[in-house]
């Protein structure tokens, strides 16, 4: 009896022990923090051409996917006065600027393969993208991974009379929707604009809780994730 007694707290107790485990990884994947690298555009100068500046960029990218790192600020020490990523990189030893390529290389990589060809087109500053190793990041949803939502564009292929668009969202096939939209398609407000069967003009009335983080963003997509401010 006393035997059994034991065997049963032991239990009870290597339960317990999981169970505190568990909510302090849960504490730890979500903890009261963000955390921020800030490069200076001139890295990119130690390499020595423009295949070593993408790969550079994009091991860059990928040592911050590895440690979770959520923001990567960029910044000119020469002063200049860099607010998007419009230009080109001018080349090593001139005065250019390497934080506009690192940006968009940076911008590419975040990116899901699937939808990069239809919202970056052929630039000078992406031409070796090719050697660039893919960061593989959570929500670059492989082909044959199960999810009940994928990120996807509408395809300008034509399709039958009452009949929806299709959308290619990484998969070996194509998605059929039921509706018909304009190629091209990401975001709530051109889907609303979209939709002939919706008599709003704003998403926010859609939804018990809208947050717009970025009004007038200078990007044309962003990814949402929860955010954590330290105390």
């Amino acid at each position: 009896m006393m035997k059994k007694l034991e065997r049963q707290r032991a239990q009870e107790e290597q339960a317990k022990r999981q169970e505190e485990e568990e909510a302090s990884a849960q504490s730890n994947d979500q903890g009261p923090y963000t955390l921020s690298v800030a490069l200076s555009g001139s890295i990119l100068d130690n390499a020595q051409s423009s295949e070593l500046h993408t790969y550079l960029a994009g091991q860059i990218a990928r040592a911050c996917t590895i440690f979770c790192v959520d923001e990567i600020v960029l910044f000119d020490e020469e002063g200049q006065d860099t607010k998007t990523v419009e230009g080109e990189f001018r080349g090593v030893g001139k005065k250019g600027q390497a934080c506009v390529q690192l940006a968009r290389i940076l911008h590419y990589l975040k990116c899901p393969q699937y939808l990069r060809k239809a919202f970056f087109p052929k630039h000078q500053d992406l031409q070796f993208a090719g050697i660039l190793n893919p960061l593989d990041s959570p929500h670059h949803m492989r082909q044959d991974k199960e999810s009940e939502f994928r990120e996807g564009i509408v395809v300008g292929r034509p399709t039958k009379a009452g009949h929806g668009s299709l959308v290619n969202c990484g998969m070996k096939k194509e998605v059929k929707i039921d509706k018909k939209l304009e190629p091209g398609l990401r975001g709530l407000e051109a889907g609303v604009d979209a939709d002939p069967n919706l008599e709003v003009s704003e998403p926010s009335v859609l939804f018990d809780f809208y947050v717009n983080t970025c009004p007038s963003q200078g990007s044309r997509t962003i990814a949402l994730r929860k955010r954590y401010s330290s105390p």
